[in-house]
């Protein structure tokens, strides 16, 4: 899930214990960072030493004082009514897209752990890839949570490179695909056609050697998986 990108964008949403551990590694790879604290997501950078670009929703998971906390160490902060046809994770992307901010796109505290977080948000957060007004973001996006990292791929050719951390690598269909193939996994794909999303789960890396996947319709979702026992 690499990139050539010299721009990201860190997005902190409100999920608990958000990864942020993982930004350690990811800032040597870029030249300019904006970072975005969504709701508590905001609180949560700020504690981690971080200063924001931008602050956005509702916030009604912070108290007042945490509020005003948040005030002080953001250059722009955008207050929405809890009453709201959007997420707060969806008002977030909303101002990518208004604000014209580019690169790849890192959302921390969008998934929740195993232990943590609401299974309605984590639905909401994957299902807003289906939304017409985030197509254009599709290929910029990664979640990021401690034991689970994904990411969105359209019709293409893709390669992946073994994590150390992870046990699985997952290749889940969001839409009817065309010719998915897996090569150079534990067990790979010939083409393959399906009519309905499938998971294709628990797949393996060989020593040494990167995964490809390609496929000519549809939506993927690739994820690297540590199993916790």
């Amino acid at each position: 899930m690499s990139s050539n990108n010299q721009s990201a964008i860190i997005i902190c949403a409100g999920a608990p214990q958000p990864y942020l551990e993982h930004l350690h590694a990811l800032y040597p790879n870029y030249q300019q960072v904006t970072f975005i604290g969504v709701d508590r997501g905001a609180l949560a950078l700020i504690e981690s030493g971080y200063t924001l670009d931008y602050a956005i929703g509702d916030f009604d998971s912070v108290t007042e004082e945490e509020y005003q906390n948040i005030q002080q160490r953001v250059e722009t902060i955008e207050r929405h009514p809890s009453a709201k046809d959007d997420t707060d994770l969806e008002l977030a992307l909303t101002m990518v897209q208004e604000r014209h901010l580019a690169g790849d796109i890192y959302i921390y505290g969008g998934l929740g752990t195993e232990l943590y977080g609401r299974m309605d948000h984590l639905i909401a957060n994957i299902w807003m890839i289906y939304q017409p007004r985030f197509y254009s973001l599709l290929p910029s996006l990664h979640f990021i949570e401690k034991n689970h990292q994904l990411a969105f791929y359209r019709p293409g050719h893709y390669g992946f490179a073994k994590q150390p951390w992870a046990d699985y690598f997952s290749v889940i269909s969001l839409t009817p695909v065309k010719k998915l193939t897996i090569k150079g996994a534990e067990y790979e794909l010939a083409a393959t056609d399906y009519a309905y999303p499938r998971a294709l789960i628990s797949n393996q890396f060989k020593e040494n050697q990167a995964i490809q996947i390609s496929f000519e319709a549809g939506m993927v979702m690739v994820m690297y998986v540590k199993e916790v026992k």
